[in-house]
């Protein structure tokens, strides 16, 4: 049977609120719009930002440990399809926002054009980004785990420079 954690469900859920306030924030700034409201704009903007996407690369990790690593062994059949899984979503998602941001071009912040929708697989568009490094990680570890390298402090090693070099 399969529970859920409540706690680790709180929390993603509190990530994501943050995550919403946080492109609030960048939208309403972008845009200029309540100009005489910019420092509780630019607070929202930095509270948000300074801990919610480090928040859900934890949670991410952990709940990677509980899904794929489990009784001391990777499963990587799951792993490889959460990989088609996660690279599908990215570029549905990533799809979808360029079409409406095309189609609403007079109404958004930024533009986006055809090379935009060409570098969707080197070049994440904005709010995809997390998708695109977290295919990249499962991709890593996965990798890692053919060498045979499923050291718990070598993975976290690896995922620290992977992280400063993305």
């Amino acid at each position: 049977m399969n529970k859920r954690i409540r706690w680790l469900d709180r929390c993603k859920g509190f990530a994501t609120i943050m995550v919403v306030i946080g492109h609030i924030a960048v939208g309403y700034r972008d845009a200029g719009y309540y100009p005489d409201h910019i420092f509780t704009i630019h607070s929202m903007y930095y509270l948000t930002y300074a801990f919610h996407m480090p928040l859900f690369f934890i949670l991410s990790g952990y709940s990677f440990a509980l899904a794929y690593c489990r009784e001391g062994r990777l499963k990587k059949d799951r792993v490889r399809i959460q990989i088609i899984n996660l690279v599908y979503l990215y570029f549905f998602f990533s799809a979808v926002q360029w079409v409406f941001k095309w189609i609403c071009s007079a109404f958004v912040n930024t533009n986006v054009s055809l090379l935009d929708l060409a570098m969707m697989p080197i070049k994440p568009m904005d709010p995809y980004w997390y998708l695109y490094v977290l295919i990249f990680f499962y991709l890593f570890i996965l990798v890692l785990c053919r060498k045979n390298i499923c050291d718990n402090k070598i993975i976290l090693a690896g995922a620290i420079v992977v992280s400063t070099i993305i």
